[in-house]
């Protein structure tokens, strides 16, 4: 099992399930961080998921032990990481930096949802979003502004 740092946002309970065995991880506190022990190739999948940066940024030895390792659960002979072993504790907060896009409106249109929510368009037909807005808003007639 590999003992990982969760990262700000993230659920305390994480579920894998392979064939009709599910098994559920809980989190624990460690020296005041969120903390998780869990299988190596659990935490593979959570380093593909798209918050995977943030868990691979918070998470450097255990990185460097999946790549030194091949595979194994031991480290030295010894799991990792352990007492003598810890994960290195976050030095901040990693926040991913949101980029906006402008985009202008088809002819007529006046408002748009997204995520449930109504957004009306200014006067000239432009909006600002950002990006994973404009990309849903580009497949519905919006263009570049």
């Amino acid at each position: 099992m590999l003992t990982v740092y969760i990262p700000d946002g993230e659920s305390s309970t994480f579920e894998q399930a392979i064939g009709t065995k599910k098994t559920v991880f809980q989190c624990r506190m460690h020296k005041g961080h969120r903390v998780i022990d869990i299988p190596p190739g659990f935490f593979r999948s959570l380093l593909a998921s798209p918050n995977g940066l943030v868990w691979e940024r918070l998470n450097p030895r255990a990185i460097d032990w999946l790549g030194a390792m091949s595979g194994s659960n031991t480290y030295q002979g010894q799991p990792f990481p352990d007492e003598s072993n810890p994960p290195i504790p976050p030095v901040a907060p990693i926040a991913a930096a949101l980029v906006f896009v402008k985009l202008r409106a088809p002819h007529g249109a006046t408002s748009y949802s997204h995520a449930g929510t109504e957004h009306q368009i200014a006067k000239d037909g432009h909006v600002t979003v950002d990006e994973n807005v404009a990309a849903t808003l580009l497949s519905h007639g919006f263009v570049a502004a």
